[in-house]
């Protein structure tokens, strides 16, 4: 436009222009069909490392650490910031398994099932993280308190977790884990897409 039509698309004139065609872009990119930077699995021996009952970022008896575990857990879920305590029912599938499932269709309609007289049982961590929250807050991730009693009946505060936490949450995992690599959230969708394809799904 410029060299032809002596047309310079960067004048404040276009600005309004210029940023619908930014969002647009931005949003065809959420959609996956910009192009985007593939984000990698997260590694067999890095979620071997996450899922050790010894790993202080996913320790079940800490506040942060149970919250990490089951944010990892539904991380398949989409909205996170969204997501309220009745996002969820914890329930019994037809073959007696325990399941943690969303019912609310806004948020998506996965499936999490027991690992019986497992430590890390995902359905077990989830229903001891809503035992654990604020009763005076329906969101369902909230700020750990600072200190706190392994006993008490609370361990986060009247206070939701921030956007941006939220969005730093598999950095802050990684870097508490001590992983030889930092991943991003993104990287808990391809860890999902690599699992199912090499179990054959």
């Amino acid at each position: 436009m410029k060299d032809n039509c002596s047309i310079d698309l960067s004048d404040s004139e276009f600005s309004s222009s210029n940023a619908i065609f930014k969002a647009v872009i931005a949003d065809l990119k959420k959609k996956g069909l910009g192009s985007v930077d593939p984000k990698p699995p997260i590694s067999e021996e890095h979620l071997r490392q996450l899922y050790n009952p010894w790993n202080v970022a996913f320790n079940i008896h800490t506040p942060s650490g149970l919250q990490n575990k089951v944010w990892f857990d539904v991380m398949v879920q989409e909205n996170l910031r969204q997501m309220k305590k009745a996002t969820f029912a914890v329930g019994v599938d037809s073959q007696g398994a325990d399941t943690t499932n969303t019912p609310d269709d806004t948020i998506g309609d996965g499936v999490m099932y027991s690992q019986p007289n497992g430590v890390m049982c995902p359905v077990y961590s989830f229903k001891k993280y809503l035992s654990k929250l604020h009763p005076q807050l329906e969101d369902l991730w909230q700020r750990p308190l600072d200190s706190f009693e392994e006993d008490a009946s609370v361990w986060y505060c009247k206070s939701p977790l921030g956007k941006n936490t939220l969005a730093d949450m598999l950095k802050t995992i990684s870097e508490q884990s001590r992983l030889s690599y930092i991943y991003t959230n993104h990287s808990v969708r391809a860890t999902t897409i690599t699992v199912l394809d090499n179990a054959g799904i």
